[in-house]
């Protein structure tokens, strides 16, 4: 009887395939890339799938969901810009965290690349760049909120003759306020002061933006974001404005376990050596914060509801498109204290939006909807506290606020000409 039921062939009933909808996708297949491309846990793919490991995340899965239909909710105002896609990450400012991962507006939606994770894709970051690049200006002369900038047409050579947003130029401008409008002739100028690529990007490096390659020139344009980089490199960027001394290393894992119940992970305090030094991150975030220091159009994007210690920068990357200027990009970065939340609309296939598709006008409202999300949560509260920068600076000659640096007492002259 053994013999003849090996010998007999097997009857295969043929059964449809159940397809089973995994639960925020783009944030376990970037578990599931972190886990194998962490040399030292030493875990393959194979094993990854043979040997039940127990992954305990960082993600609040209820909350994220109730995110994804936000994202859905807004769908049709981003549509109205062009835009048929949206990337959201929202992480824990003091220890990187993360709470919520939006990849794309919808994970099954072939028509807008839906499967492309946005938060993972590189992208130009447009203005977003320039508090940090602002915050190495505070941080490598005695400059000031006051110092003066001259907002005027210049050529710095090979062709390149940047304009502002708005194409006027408003001659002499503040610190404060040429970053709180976000000037590109100011913030070009300020690169060219610091020294260019060649000491800007090795610091863009040191805080998180990996992605800028050592290969490729970005020249002066790289003070107005044109390397390309992913979203969780600009938020790992923008930790560096915590008001703690120690800033967190964004992640998604919090312990590793196998099927006998033996922790191999377990993630207590990650934290990367702070490059911009704190009194610098607090004249920054106060600068983000202060609705007065920007222009009317700016003052509602600033002013969040229930958060009078947000502080927000926006980006819009453009191209043309018949000979025509088009978004292309559309940033905003907000954080307190507490949270960090990083948000970013156009489309999968890099094509354009309208002209006024902003990261201000197309990403506020949702903005202050996640932020909502967060004080009901809990992850953050209207009284959170964030030290600004008076007991740390002093008013030097007509800077204004700077930080007490004896060994720096005076603008070099060379930094003074690249100014006007």
């Amino acid at each position: 009887q053994a013999a003849t039921a090996i010998l007999s062939p097997v009857p295969i009933q043929s059964k449809k395939a159940s397809l089973t909808v995994m639960e925020a996708p783009h944030f376990v297949q970037y578990i599931k890339d972190s886990l194998i491309q962490n040399d030292s846990l030493g875990i393959n793919e194979q094993q990854l799938y043979e040997w039940w490991y127990e992954i305990t995340t960082t993600l609040d899965l209820s909350i994220n969901e109730r995110l994804d239909q936000l994202n859905k909710q807004y769908s049709g105002q981003a549509l109205s810009f062009w835009a048929k896609n949206r990337s959201i990450l929202v992480t824990d400012m003091k220890d990187g965290a993360i709470l919520w991962y939006i990849g794309s507006l919808d994970t099954t939606k072939s028509d807008i690349q839906g499967q492309v994770d946005m938060v993972r894709a590189k992208r130009q970051i447009g203005s977003t760049i320039k508090p940090l690049i602002y915050a190495y200006g505070l941080m490598s002369y005695p400059i000031g909120l006051d110092t003066i900038i001259v907002d005027r047409k210049k050529d710095f050579g090979g062709g390149f003759n940047p304009s502002n947003a708005d194409n006027h130029t408003k001659w002499p401008m503040r610190l404060k306020n040429a970053l709180a409008w976000s000037r590109n002739i100011p913030a070009v100028k300020m690169t060219d002061a610091l020294g260019g690529e060649k000491t800007i990007k090795p610091f863009l490096q040191s805080i998180g933006m990996k992605s800028l390659s050592n290969k490729q020139n970005y020249g002066l344009p790289i003070g107005l974001g044109v390397g390309e980089i992913s979203m969780l490199e600009l938020a790992q960027s923008y930790m560096e404005f915590v008001d703690t001394e120690n800033v967190g290393i964004i992640h998604g894992i919090q312990t590793i376990r196998t099927q006998l119940g033996d922790t191999i992970f377990e993630h207590e305090w990650y934290s990367y050596k702070r490059t911009i030094p704190l009194w610098v991150a607090r004249l920054i975030s106060y600068i983000l914060s202060t609705a007065e220091f920007a222009p009317w159009y700016f003052r509602a994007m600033i002013t969040v509801p229930k958060c009078r210690n947000c502080a927000s920068k926006t980006g819009t990357t453009n191209m043309k498109v018949n000979g025509k200027n088009a978004a292309r990009d559309a940033w905003i970065v907000t954080f307190s204290p507490r949270a960090l939340i990083t948000i970013r609309a156009g489309n999968s296939d890099a094509s354009a939006m309208k002209k006024e598709a902003y990261g201000f006008t197309i990403n506020t409202d949702i903005r202050n909807d996640i932020i909502k999300l967060l004080q009901e949560q809990w992850y953050m509260s209207d009284s959170d506290a964030r030290q600004f920068p008076e007991t740390e600076t002093k008013r030097h000659s007509w800077q204004g606020e700077w930080y007490k640096q004896p060994n720096k007492s005076t603008l070099p002259n060379s930094v003074v000409r690249k100014l006007q």
